[in-house]
């Protein structure tokens, strides 16, 4: 058995004295579904005084047997922040640090039967990375919601186990293309003579190669080290075609399998240089953002297909090639989607601009080193950022970290974000910075590389060089300027091949107290918290090929209401990848216009500009703006705006129209007020009132004011475990129509 995942049957409350004994009476505790989150959070104003507590979970384990020969093992995804785990009254372990995966061994504890599972989570501000600073949560600039935010999983294993599995590419671009095998067994001493281990690289059900070695030739620890040859014809992962194949591993004794463990990979060389970076031998110049796993209501529990959403929309809505994982190793989902949808990932070891005492390093490198073993067959993962994020030097510590990654991988490079640009003591193989530089006039740039060392900026533009925040109701000058100052720093990165390329802050709005926030959010996102597309994300949207997607992106709302007029602005900014956009208002030829290749004369597709000086006095409230692209003469894609309100419509839309009914499972509603074309609106009044009608239930606000923060909002729709069945969903608003979906549970 590889595990079963405890998601249902847990009852959860406040700490109580006793509360991990057996006998401790739970029925005032509520029944609850892992993950979870310990407190009920809106999709702001959170304060973390309301989670900094002791919590108890409890759940039934039943095993058919004590084990005795193998073992049972609990592998906990993730608990912010700290917990002891107790089993029928017995203290097993207590474990610091929220972002990492670690086991708790039931063998010797568990009997057959029924067994008392109880966890005991701390929420406190903690002495372990990314806490730790004196002055608590407001210290670090994203919220860690308590809880058993990711999977916990029940796992045996026989007497003889294969453990630590490790897929390493050689030769990757040469003719001798073939892995090599790392891992150790468990239990050898069990073991006959005879006794083998088979790997087999698998394409689907096909063998492709196969090696097995006598278990004899072990080392001490159980280590094994085999290669696998013949592979040249084996697809290279690439960004554009993410080839994965499946390595194979067993403990074999008497044509017998013990067993198995099975692991995903792809072949790629990836590599940092002082001229750019290469995947597969060519360069590539990096574009992507920064992603915090915060979402609305829940924190970071969420489940594994709103995990995965987020790296759908990177890829495939803002068209970046890299994520840069901000400030922690994330979901072990989000980073199966990376590996599958072609996406390069910068992960980075837990930490917020503060070094500890000796406690907190030891923690630190305790984190890279389980960091480097849960993703180190990952094809996607490119670069190990081992610094805590824009920390003080630590020079002995940053070079352990290193030490410890090259020792459990040294196929990738190792790095970490500074805000010191100007110094030449740096410690790793790739100089990263977090660039918020400005011109005189305020606009954002880049300051040049540091020589001698390959160069990334891991952060630009956000909530430092510009506006405070982007939200969707300010006013539509910075909700453009924000798509403005992206495209500057993309423009400037492709300046110089020496810059490996830029990820700019952020993806998606997020929880915090720290620096400037507004209503303990902050609002540098492309993507709002609900994660919608605001403005901004319009240049992201608009860097693909045409052949893939043919983009007319507005960065600008045709509205000409109190406080989000157009006519605030000069030029409005539209981004496409067509050759020429023809624009049409009411009917009428407005302006023919060329990409802005004098601003921007890097960018392979710059924006337009449409000049609004014409826009005649009276009358636009109920306008239509129309405009056409044109690549090599012919029309490829015509977009309409209408200003016109009184043709405003309430729309719902579901990212999925089938969920698990696991009681895990939940997909995402979104909610918006649109043009009559399906175009946002940035304001709207009145509230929505959303109702679900089935085996489920709504993760979200289900009355919401729009009067406040734009009239787009997001809910989650969870199934209940073991109720499949037909959810309908309403939405209803005073001055539109109602709307409905229904979503299967199956």
């Amino acid at each position: 058995m590889q595990g079963v995942q405890l998601g249902s049957g847990w009852r959860f409350g406040a700490y109580q004295p006793g509360s991990e004994r057996p006998e401790f009476d739970d029925s005032g505790y509520q029944l609850v579904t892992v993950p979870h989150c310990a407190v009920p959070l809106g999709w702001r104003d959170w304060d973390p005084r309301d989670w900094e507590k002791l919590w108890t979970y409890r759940r039934q384990v039943d095993l058919p047997g004590p084990a005795s020969e193998g073992r049972w093992v609990l592998e906990f995804a993730g608990v912010l922040t700290g917990c002891t785990v107790w089993l029928n009254g017995d203290h097993l372990v207590t474990h610091l640090g929220g972002y990492l995966p670690f086991q708790v061994e039931l063998t010797g504890h568990a009997k057959a039967g029924a067994n008392l599972l109880a966890v005991v989570v701390d929420g406190r501000w903690l002495n372990v990375p990314p806490q730790g600073r004196p002055g608590g949560a407001t210290t670090v600039d994203f919220f860690e919601p308590a809880g058993i935010y990711r999977e916990v999983t029940l796992k045996y294993l026989p007497p003889v186990s294969v453990e630590d599995l490790f897929v390493v590419g050689l030769d990757v671009l040469g003719p001798g293309r073939r892995v090599e095998v790392r891992c150790s067994v468990a239990g050898l001493e069990r073991l006959q003579s005879t006794a083998v281990l088979r790997a087999r690289v698998c394409d689907g059900p096909a063998t492709l190669s196969e090696e097995q070695v006598p278990l004899g030739q072990a080392g001490e620890a159980g280590e094994v080290r085999t290669v696998l040859a013949g592979l040249e014809r084996l697809c290279l992962w690439d960004v554009d075609q993410p080839a994965l194949y499946d390595l194979e591993v067993s403990v074999e004794t008497g044509g017998r399998a013990l067993h198995t463990v099975r692991r995903r990979f792809g072949l790629r060389e990836a590599r940092f240089s002082l001229d750019g970076f290469y995947l597969n031998g060519r360069r590539l110049q990096l574009r992507g953002l920064n992603r915090h796993q915060l979402f609305p209501f829940r924190g970071m529990a969420m489940p594994a297909r709103a995990q995965r959403k987020d790296a759908e929309l990177l890829k495939y809505v803002l068209h970046c090639n890299m994520a840069r994982c901000s400030h922690y190793p994330q979901s072990p989902a989000f980073l199966d989607a990376c590996d599958e949808l072609g996406l390069l990932v910068w992960e980075e070891v837990p930490g917020w601009g503060y070094v500890g005492d000796a406690n907190w390093q030891r923690y630190l490198l305790r984190d890279v080193a389980d960091m480097v073993r849960r993703d180190r067959s990952r094809p996607s993962v490119v670069i190990w950022g081992v610094r805590a994020n824009e920390s003080p030097d630590a020079r002995r510590l940053y070079e352990e970290a290193r030490r410890i990654a090259y020792e459990l991988d040294g196929t990738r490079p190792t790095s970490g974000s500074t805000l010191e640009h100007d110094r030449d003591d740096w410690d790793q193989d790739v100089f990263a910075f977090d660039d918020y530089c400005t011109t005189e006039n305020g606009a954002p740039s880049l300051r040049p590389p540091v020589a001698g060392v390959p160069y990334l900026v891991t952060e630009a533009v956000g909530a430092l060089s510009g506006h405070a925040y982007y939200r969707r109701d300010d006013p539509q000058k910075v909700q453009q300027d924000q798509a403005l100052l992206h495209a500057s720093v993309m423009d400037k990165g492709l300046s110089d091949r020496r810059y490996c390329g830029v990820l700019g802050w952020c993806a998606i709005d997020y929880a915090s107290a720290n620096g400037r926030t507004w209503r303990h959010m902050k609002w540098p996102g492309a993507l709002d918290t609900f994660r919608v597309p605001k403005p901004g994300a319009a240049i992201y949207r608009s860097q693909v090929p045409v052949p893939r997607e043919v983009v007319i992106e507005p960065a600008f709302y045709w509205y000409f209401g109190e406080g989000c007029s157009v006519r605030e602005l000069a030029e409005a900014m539209i981004c496409s990848n067509c050759e020429e956009l023809r624009v049409w208002l009411d009917g009428a030829e407005y302006a023919w216009l060329l990409p802005d290749r004098q601003r921007f004369s890097n960018l392979e597709w710059p924006p337009f500009f449409l000049p609004l000086s014409r826009l005649p006095l009276a009358g636009c409230e109920q306008s239509e703006l129309t405009i056409e692209g044109y690549v090599g003469g012919q029309l490829v894609l015509s977009r309409r705006l209408s200003a016109d309100v009184r043709y405003d419509r309430l729309s719902v839309e579901a990212d999925d129209s089938e969920i698990e009914a696991d009681g895990v499972d939940a997909t995402r509603v979104v909610v918006r007020v649109t043009d009559r074309y399906g175009s946002t609106r940035p304001k709207a009044q009145g509230a929505v009132r959303v109702s679900l009608d089935g085996p489920g239930e709504l993760i979200g606000e289900s009355l919401s004011p729009m009067e406040d923060g734009g009239p787009v909002r997001a809910l989650w729709v969870r199934s209940h475990p073991g109720e499949p069945g037909l959810l309908r969903l309403a939405a209803s608003h005073p001055s539109y129509e109602p709307v409905e979906l229904a979503i299967v549970a199956r």
